[in-house]
């Protein structure tokens, strides 16, 4: 419900972030928060200190997120703001730390054929967030 009035107040939040996923982390956190809701009086103070954390908790979550695939400032003055999805991201996060991915760990990181995976590393190929280095065979990608 949360989501849902957020994204018609013009967040569209599952590109920024996902309240359900602080949420869903500890359902059972979450419903006792429910029953805090006095039914008597309707006072949802506990509900509502409740719901703010999850959205400052999802939203450190994205700030930390943000700076750690912002390594290069000049590349973001260069090129703008760009749209990344989960994966992009997962994929940026891992060369960072592993410096180079083939096809191949690309498709076991997301159980995809090679060609989804290829299309993947070419999706941010074509950002110019990774290149590819060396021939077709034995090919891997590096961050750009």
């Amino acid at each position: 419900m949360a989501t849902l009035i957020l994204y018609l107040k013009g967040f569209d939040t599952k590109r920024l972030f996902a309240l359900d996923d602080y949420y869903n982390e500890d359902r059972g956190r979450y419903y006792a928060a429910l029953q805090t809701v006095d039914q008597k009086t309707l006072d949802t103070t506990q509900w509502l200190e409740y719901f703010c954390e999850g959205v400052a908790v999802s939203m450190n979550r994205v700030k930390d997120t943000v700076l750690q695939l912002s390594h290069d400032r000049r590349l973001k003055d260069k090129r703008g703001q760009i749209f990344l999805n989960e994966k992009q991201i997962r994929i940026l996060k891992y060369l960072q730390t592993g410096l180079k991915i083939t096809t191949k760990e690309c498709q076991d990181m997301f159980n995809v054929s090679e060609r989804t995976a290829r299309n993947y590393l070419n999706e941010l190929v074509k950002k110019d967030l990774i290149k590819p280095v060396g021939p077709q065979k034995g090919r891997y990608y590096i961050l750009a």
